[in-house]
């Protein structure tokens, strides 16, 4: 018989509850793997539209944790995480959803310490409404230089980890304000492995936000300034910093608000 590991599942959230219904039923569908679910608010405002998220968790048995308010992404999966008590974390945005065997895949695949995480392929839905299949292997078989030369792993709602190497680096690194997550995974590739799925077994929404954080160029120049600092003189900085500098294009690309505030940046010039 194949003892499979449990799953403590963080997931932030800020003033959408039924997004967050949403996503915290794609984890009770999880099939053939036993979990906890552990949600944390970073809301400010106090729930009076008689739709109450904290009763509505309570029903599930899930943890649920108010950050003080407007901590970020990186403090409240840190919160999450220090609440955690299961071998292996898995990270799940409030807007993001998961198929019903994705920790059961993930589990079989998370076979000893050596391997760092576990990552699935991705489905996107993009500002048009399109879908779009999204999934790389890394680069080298060197992963700390694969991902130093990319962010092959993607989005943290496909990633799952061993709570010991989370604790192990500090966590996600809060000082970001961006980027959290891709400084995060070059931290624990540094010293361990990861591992994979190709199967499309996340699903993210990368509908336009004003409110997304991923979507701020200020935001994005500024953690992009702090990892250049953070890692000078590391082993592949160089890859690193032209990785940094293609996402700043990917993002121009992507993302209408990345790219008028481009725009207006230059013609302030």
């Amino acid at each position: 018989m194949i003892i499979l590991h449990s799953f403590s599942v963080v997931i932030p959230t800020c003033n959408r509850n039924e997004l967050l219904k949403r996503a915290v039923q794609s984890v009770l569908s999880q099939r053939l793997i036993s979990f906890e679910i552990i949600v944390v608010d970073d809301s400010t405002e106090t729930d009076v539209s008689g739709n109450n998220i904290e009763q509505y968790l309570r029903q599930y048995d899930i943890t649920y944790i108010k950050s003080g308010g407007n901590k970020g992404g990186a403090y409240c999966r840190n919160l999450g995480l220090s609440q955690a008590r299961n071998e292996i974390v898995a990270f799940l945005d409030d807007d993001d959803k998961w198929q019903p065997d994705k920790l059961y895949t993930q589990a079989l695949l998370m076979k000893n310490t050596d391997i760092a995480l576990c990552y699935t392929g991705l489905s996107i839905r993009g500002q048009n409404g399109s879908l779009r299949y999204s999934f790389r292997k890394p680069g080298f078989p060197d992963h700390f230089k694969s991902v130093m030369k990319k962010n092959f792993i993607g989005s943290t709602s496909s990633v799952v980890a061993w709570r010991s190497h989370l604790e192990a680096v500090g966590g996600f690194d809060a000082s970001l304000p961006a980027l959290q997550d891709y400084d995060l995974y070059i931290r624990l590739l540094k010293r361990w492995k990861a591992c994979w799925t190709p199967e499309p077994l996340t699903w993210c929404d990368d509908m336009h936000d004003q409110q997304r954080v991923s979507w701020s160029r200020r935001r994005y120049l500024d953690a992009r300034e702090y990892m250049i600092k953070k890692y000078e003189g590391e082993k592949y900085y160089p890859l690193l910093v032209k990785s940094l500098k293609n996402i700043e294009y990917l993002k121009i690309i992507r993302s209408r608000q990345f790219l008028i505030e481009t725009i207006r940046s230059i013609l302030k010039r």
